[in-house]
Parts: structure tokens; C-alpha cells; sequence
């Protein structure tokens, strides 16, 4: 596909604009733009693969105080990470090496505590395990494998397992990634790296590498120093569980200190491009497989894509629609255009990636200034996704 290159710096009222996009997608160039004129980004990428092919690869940067965005910048991606974790536990399956109906404890015998014994690896991947906060941990153990395996060991169930789909904000990173150290040997951030990333030319990594250019994020209300005090200590005190989800955090809980970057907390610290978050989706929505190779089976496509678990959600109040490690579209969340067959995941601040297997789409969005619901936007992703999404199904439907 013959591709127009944007090369604009201190044009249209932006400092900066770059990247290529086939011409049937200039409408969604023009709602990018926009989105920095009129919605308040600093710093964004897109990209989007259409019937295998990339159409979009852009980024920009407008009043930054990371500067001009270049083609190599990633950025944490917050919850979008939690897919491609789930990932590596499907390839792992496809070996042979597990089955979705295991149990946790047939591969982590220490997590059979407490009465976790029957608890499976679906439940796991589909929100239903029981275990979205953990009481027995101290603030600042999120920073720490070890100490957040052994309180999710011997920690009981919240709720019995496969019975309520409970967000697992932060656990489900120890948990799935756990497991993928127990069948694997490595950790998750290593296989993820070595058995996708470098082979498959995916500039995406479950947590942050030296080498990487990872570009901080713009101030937000949460993760100032007395609110990510405040989250950390109220656990403490008040004893509601939903209050419990920032307990093993504490002031360094942000994905710009260094604590962040020397951990790997892979429910939140995935970093990357949107090029190559829309790579790893591209393969999706083509069955696997992308210029030649093949990164996963057409059965387990299939399988990410499929209902695994369906109702509200008990923190947000939210209907959800869940694959196995995958979200499946939710308008209520976030909605993957029109297609309830999309399927991918959203993170904090609005960063998503999804497939659209039937026409072969690949969209992904990155930024470095996360939304925050508010009077203005009570949506959960924030109107410049929302905007995003709706001119590419646009441009789609009018290609010519």
C-alpha cells in the first residue's frame, strides 16, 4: 500500500506531527491532529494494520516536557500489558505444557493455600480466580516478585473462585506471570521478550529494558506523591476489600520513579510504540500469522477471542465481555468499534490495543497524557480513543 508521509514541526498549531498514513486514512490523521488542538494531548502515537498491511504510523508531540516524539519512543502502556502476558500462558498451552481447565496448583503447588486448591488457569485469565486483592502484604511490596507471590500463596480467595468477574487490577501480573515462571523456568518479562518481542519485531516489552527509550508521563492526579500515600495506607484502616487494591503499593507506585522501572510488575509496567503494539495485534487479526510468520495457531486466536466469562464487573459496575486474558469489546469499558468480535485490551489513561479479525484490523493508541474521568469526559478510555476509533472504522468503510 503506497503510504503519504507526514513530516510537519510547528505547523497547523502543533510543534510537531510525523509518521506515514495511506492516503484513505488522512481523515484519521486529521482526527489525531485534532486531538492535540482540542483535547489536550502532549504526546501520542498511532498505528493501524489493515488485511496484514501497516496504514498508519504516526506520533506527535505538542508542548511535551519530553520533547519532540521520535520514531523509537515507547511509553507504559499501564493494563494493555495484561494481554500480551496472557499471550505467553497461550503459548505455553499450545506446547502442551498446560491446559486452560488445570488447576494453579498442578504447576504452583505452594498456591494451593488456603483453599486456592481448585482455583484454574481460566479463572485466572478470565478475572473469575477470586484473588483481585491480597490483605497479607505490606506497602511496597508490589516492587518485590517474591514477596507478592508468597502473599498470593498464602492469601485466601476474596470471593469464591469462577463465581464474579473481579477486575485483578495488580494481581493478575504475580499470578498469570507466576505461573509462566513455575511451567517455564523464566520470567515473565524475559520469555515475552525472547519468544516474541526480539523474534517477531515487536517493540513491546512486559517491563522496562535498558536500551529502550521510554518517554515519562505527563503530571495526573493519581499518581501524585499524597494520593499514592493516601491509596497505599487507607487499606490499612478502612476494611472494605475494594479498598485493598493499592495496599503492596506505596509512594513509588508511578510509572516515571525508579522503582517502577527496576521491577516488573507486568499487570501495569508494559511499555512500548503503538507500531509495535498494532504489530502484535496485526498477527491476531490475521489468524497468527504476519509477513511469513507464525506467532500463534489459528485455535488460539480462536480461543482469545471466544467468551470465557460475561456479567458486571464488581468494582466499575461495569458489563464485561471476557476471553481468556483478553478483553472482549464492552461498550460500557471501552468499545472496540462496532464489532463485538473485537478483541484486545485498554490500560489507565487510555492506551489500548485490539484485532479485528473479521476485516483483518490491527489499532493501536499510546500517550503520554493519561486521561482521567472527569465532569468534562466520565468516560473510563476518554474521548480521544473513542474519537480514534470512530474515524478509523470510518476511513474503512469509505476506502475507495
Amino acid at each position: 500500500m503506497t503510504m503519504t508521509q507526514i513530516s510537519e514541526r510547528n505547523l497547523n498549531g502543533i510543534d510537531q506531527l510525523e509518521g506515514d498514513c495511506h492516503p484513505d486514512f488522512l481523515p484519521l490523521l486529521e482526527v489525531f491532529r485534532e486531538n492535540f488542538l482540542a483535547y489536550g494531548e502532549s504526546g501520542a502515537a498511532l498505528a493501524v494494520y489493515l488485511q496484514d498491511k501497516p496504514v498508519v504510523n504516526l506520533y506527535g508531540s505538542h508542548g511535551s516536557h519530553n520533547g519532540h516524539w521520535q520514531p523509537e519512543d515507547r511509553v507504559c502502556t499501564m493494563s494493555c500489558s495484561k494481554a500480551p502476558l496472557a499471550l505467553c500462558l497461550h503459548l505455553l498451552m499450545e506446547k502442551g505444557l498446560a491446559a486452560p481447565d488445570d488447576k494453579v496448583a498442578r504447576h504452583w503447588p505452594e498456591f494451593a493455600q488456603n483453599g486456592k486448591d481448585h482455583v484454574s488457569i481460566r479463572q485466572l485469565l478470565n478475572h473469575t480466580a477470586g484473588l483481585p486483592v491480597i490483605r497479607n502484604c505490606n506497602n511496597g511490596d508490589i516492587f518485590n516478585w517474591q514477596r507478592m507471590v508468597t502473599a498470593l500463596e498464602q492469601g485466601p480467595l476474596v470471593f469464591p473462585a469462577g463465581q464474579k468477574i473481579v477486575y485483578h487490577a495488580l494481581t493478575f501480573g504475580h499470578l498469570v506471570g507466576e505461573l509462566i515462571r513455575r511451567i517455564d523456568g523464566r520470567m515473565p518479562g524475559d520469555f515475552f521478550h525472547q519468544e516474541i518481542s526480539v523474534p517477531f519485531g515487536i517493540e513491546y516489552d512486559l517491563r522496562a529494558f535498558p536500551e529502550h527509550h521510554i518517554r515519562s508521563i505527563a503530571p495526573h492526579p493519581q499518581f501524585r506523591t499524597l494520593p499514592l500515600w493516601l491509596f497505599s495506607k487507607l487499606p490499612m484502616i478502612l476494611p472494605g476489600w475494594k479498598m485493598q487494591y493499592f495496599r503492596p503499593c506505596n509512594q513509588h507506585y508511578h510509572p516515571d520513579s525508579e522503582s517502577w522501572h527496576a521491577s516488573e510488575i507486568p499487570a501495569v509496567t508494559g511499555q512500548g510504540s503503538a507500531a509495535g503494539l498494532a504489530r502484535l495485534y496485526a498477527f491476531l487479526a490475521n489468524q497468527g500469522a504476519l509477513g511469513g510468520q507464525e506467532l500463534c495457531q489459528p485455535q488460539t486466536v480462536q480461543r482469545l477471542m471466544s467468551i470465557s466469562a460475561e456479567g458486571t464487573e464488581q468494582t466499575s459496575g461495569k458489563h464485561w465481555r471476557m476471553g481468556q486474558g483478553f478483553m472482549l469489546n464492552s461498550p460500557e469499558l471501552v468499545a472496540f468499534g462496532d464489532n463485538p468480535r473485537c478483541f484486545g485490551h485498554m490500560g489507565m489513561g487510555g492506551a489500548t490495543g485490539f484485532a479485528d479479525p473479521d476485516i483483518g484490523l490491527a489499532f493501536a493508541y499510546v500517550t503520554e497524557k493519561y486521561h482521567h474521568p472527569g465532569r468534562k469526559d466520565k468516560s473510563m478510555a476518554g474521548k480521544r480513543l473513542n474519537r480514534l476509533i470512530s474515524a478509523c472504522y470510518n476511513a474503512v468503510k469509505h476506502r475507495g
